[in-house]
């Protein structure tokens, strides 16, 4: 009995060792199952992370390039003024003749050019004088009456406002019989800016007539 009982045991023993090589222990399965969890959430911060990071990327290159945009429309505004204010009253009477002459041909866009330039240079009597001499109020009062659009009307007439801030402008303008022109365009309600710029100029011409009868 004891040796049958002792077989018995050693066989049972055995069985017991290969079932327990065969099956893993539950702390191995508990520690993989933890570390494959563990991978997964790495690898989904990764993935959020190089997500996040790429959107941010482009949010950050459009806001920067939304900003330099306005930084180039600043600094070239500025500059057009600077040049408006500085460069074309130095040239001097080369520019006044150059913006006249675009009045001068029959393409209405350079008309505009060259009314606005005129605008841009009459900032005082002097200059004015200039752009008097060099026939700058015939050459407008001639675009602004073969206009056929308001853009064109109004630079026009906005141009010969800045000029004839002088009598000598005034008087040029008197002689070129436009003063039935500006009556039709004060009394015109299509474009509110060149009815008060003809307005100003009427109102400048019965000044001006009054003065020269006394």
């Amino acid at each position: 009995m004891g040796s049958k009982t002792m077989l018995l045991a050693a066989a049972l023993m055995r069985s017991a060792g290969i079932r327990e090589s065969c099956a893993p222990r539950a702390s191995t399965l508990i520690f993989s199952a933890h570390t494959r969890s563990c991978g997964t959430k790495v690898v989904q911060r990764r993935a959020f992370s190089t997500t996040f990071g790429s959107q941010g990327a482009e949010a950050l290159e459009e806001e920067t390039e939304r900003k330099a945009g306005w930084m180039l429309k600043g600094i070239a505004a500025a500059t057009l003024t600077y040049v408006g204010f500085n460069v074309f009253p130095l040239m001097g009477d080369s520019m006044v003749k150059h913006s006249v002459a675009l009045l001068r041909t029959h393409d209405p866009y350079f008309k505009r050019s060259g009314a606005s330039r005129l605008t841009l240079i009459a900032t005082d009597d002097e200059r004015r004088l200039r752009i008097v001499n060099a026939g700058g109020v015939a050459a407008l009062v001639r675009m602004l009456e073969s206009a056929t659009d308001d853009e064109t009307r109004r630079e026009a007439v906005k141009a010969l406002a800045t000029i004839s801030e002088i009598d000598a402008a005034v008087e040029a303008l008197d002689a070129t019989g436009v003063q039935s022109l500006l009556v039709t365009l004060a009394g015109s309600s299509v474009d509110l800016e060149s009815q008060q710029y003809a307005t100003t100029l009427l109102e400048r011409l019965s000044k001006w007539k009054s003065a020269s009868e006394q």
